[in-house]
Parts: structure tokens; sequence; C-alpha cells
């Protein structure tokens, strides 16, 4: 029971105190470089959008005065059934560089099966419509396409408050941008960030329309014998949303379809085959999302193990900490960063468990609608 309890404690913290630095050490021996260039291939920037009229046109205006020839980029806006006036003000602009496909209400990731194979440009780009990018992260992306065994790349977002100031990055941000930073330098990143990514339109492959865009599409380019990397210096820049019912809400959907991509893309998992990227696979996705079960197991044996010796109150202490800060400030009686760490994490682990509840019926997520 104590060896359990140590495992299931271990399995806790692994994905978030023990992975990075492994992959910090790995990258030490392991690291594999690539070309940079200065080359302007034609980019073809796809803007997801549903109903997206507040803020389309300030999007596209921010496409439009990326450092990039004029002549080289197309703008997309690919419209999943809008009911608002998103569609009328795209076709307001009187610029050829930029087309409306607008379609029925078919999901974001249907949409994009539909419009890939009609874009002009050798590189496609990524986005949301409420994701500005600064001027020169499309430039910073595009650079390493000069290595042909570069098939993607992805940026990361920044958040400002509502009177426009940057909001400092959280310990979560900076250890995701961190571990994709050093997976991209041993092998491939897992995942791209669905608000900025760039690929090699000739990689892209239809995708069932449950799948979650950003986690399937580097699975395909790295199945492919591409490679997926970050640039950290291309971030997108959005306004924070309600870290409330729809963060939770939001979670749990990322959640259940980054479960089912897992699922379908489980010969990825094989470390003989797939080596690295295996791995990252294993530490950085599938046993991050099983943390609730091991959260709740190591719980449960602790209360068993109380009664054997009082040292265990220790870490039941510790449990009993993090539940009771993480629901307080959940309840907005808690402030600053240790209680916003344990309101993070509690919102995740549950939204989690949720997820494996949802997918274990069955249950998959097909449209979506942006959460503001």
């Amino acid at each position: 029971m104590q060896v359990l309890f140590i495992l299931c404690v271990f399995m806790c913290v692994y994905s978030y105190a023990i992975y990075p630095p492994m992959l910090w050490c790995l990258a030490l021996f392991f690291k594999k470089s690539w070309q940079r260039g200065n080359d302007f291939p034609r980019v073809s920037i796809v803007i997801s959008a549903f109903n997206e009229a507040a803020v389309i046109q300030k999007k596209i205006r921010n496409a439009l005065a990326l450092e990039y020839p004029s002549e080289m980029l197309e703008i997309i806006v690919s419209s999943d059934g809008s009911t608002d006036d998103t569609n009328t003000i795209v076709q307001a602009f009187d610029d050829p560089r930029v087309k409306l496909m607008a379609f029925e209400r078919i999901g974001k990731t249907a949409c994009l099966n539909k419009v890939i194979p009609q874009v002009s440009g050798e590189i496609v780009v990524f986005t949301d419509a409420n994701s500005m990018f600064p001027a020169g992260s499309l430039k910073r992306m595009v650079r390493h396409f000069k290595d042909q065994s570069i098939g993607l790349v992805t940026g990361g977002t920044l958040y400002i408050d509502s009177e426009g100031n940057l909001e400092p990055t959280g310990i979560y941000s900076k250890l995701e941008k961190w571990t994709k930073v050093y997976e991209s330098a041993v092998a491939s990143c897992v995942g791209a960030d669905g608000a900025i990514f760039a690929l090699r339109k000739e990689l892209y492959h239809p995708l069932s329309n449950q799948d979650i865009n950003d986690l399937v599409i580097p699975l395909q380019v790295v199945r492919g014998g591409k490679r997926v990397i970050i640039e950290p210096n291309a971030p997108c820049i959005e306004e924070a949303s309600s870290q409330g019912k729809q963060a939770m809400r939001r979670q749990i959907r990322i959640s259940t379809r980054t479960i089912w991509a897992l699922y379908h893309n489980r010969d990825l998992l094989n470390i003989k085959k797939h080596g690295f990227f295996a791995y990252f696979m294993w530490s950085h996705k599938l046993l991050r999302l099983t943390m609730p079960f091991w959260f709740i197991a190591a719980f449960v044996l602790n209360m068993y193990l109380i009664r054997t010796s009082t040292i265990y109150w220790i870490p039941m202490l510790g449990f009993l900490t993090f539940l009771f800060i993480g629901i307080g400030s959940m309840l907005g009686s808690g402030d600053g960063r240790i209680p916003s760490i344990c309101k993070l994490f509690l919102i995740t682990g549950v939204s989690q468990f949720i997820a494996w509840m949802r997918v274990w019926s069955g249950k998959k997520d097909v449209l979506w609608t942006p959460q503001r």
C-alpha cells in the first residue's frame, strides 16, 4: 500500500515537475538543430470564425498589416455558419487578398477540410478571429520552413486585460512553452497552439469532424516524417476570457477531443517505433490527462495509511490544503499566485475527469462556440 501510494503521488506530479527537467537533460545530449532562412513563400492565413462580427474587421486589418510581402499573402475567413454580420463585414473589404468562404454550420474542422484544398499558399497559417499577431510573428514562423525537415511551426498566446495591458504569463503557460521548446530541440513538440500555427499545405490531410485540429494536424506531420517545432518569439495576443464556468466548459471540450485524438492516433505511443516523440506523447499528454485518477487514488490510499502511521497526516494536510485553497479561489475568496495555481489545477483536473466520463459514454464534440 505504501509503494502504491508513492507511485500515485509520483504520477500526480510527474508531467509537471519531473518530465520537464528530464526533457532538459535529453536536450543536452540529443539536440537536433535545423536551418532557418529569409525566404518568403506564399502564405495563406485561414481565420476560423463563428459569429465574430465584433472582432473580424480588426483581425483582418491586423493580418493585412503583417511584415510580409503583400503579393505573397492571402487571407481567408472560414465562416462556420455565422448568423451575425461576420460575412457582410468580410465581403466589405476592397482587397483581393481577403476572401470569404462561408459554410452552413458543420463545425470548425469540417470547414477546414473544405478550405485548405482551395488555398493558394505553400504555407497555411491557422488562427482564430480574436487572435492578433504582432507584426513580425508570421515572418518568424515562416523562416523555419527553409529546412525541409520542418513540417509545422507553432507560436504561442499572450493575454491582455480589458484595458489592453499585457497580463503576466502564468506558471502553466511558461511551463508549457518551456516544454515545447525542449521537445522541439530533441525531436518534435506535442501539439500546436490553435490560435497561431503554420503548416506546409502538402502535409494537410482531411480530418474527422470531431478531431481537434491543433493536436491531430501535428500528429499527422510527425507520422509523415517531418518535425513539429515551436517558435518562442512568435506570439499572438488575445483578450483574457472568463475563468469561471466558461473556462471549465472549454477545458472539458478540449480534454474530450484530446482523449479521442490520442485514442485514434495511439500508434504514435509506440516508443520502439517513434522513439523520443512517443515518450513525449506519454509524458506531455496521456499521463497528464490521467492525473485526476492518480490524485483520487493517492487521496484514498492516504486515508487508509493514516491508520497505520501519523506520518501520513503530512501528505493528507497537503491534499486538503490544495483542495481548500483551490475551491476557495474558484468561489472568489482567494487571490494571488498560489490560489491561482490551485484553482487552475483543480479546474483542469475536474474537467479532465468529466472528459473521461464523456469519452467512455461515447460523447464526441463537433461544433464549436468561441468563448468570449
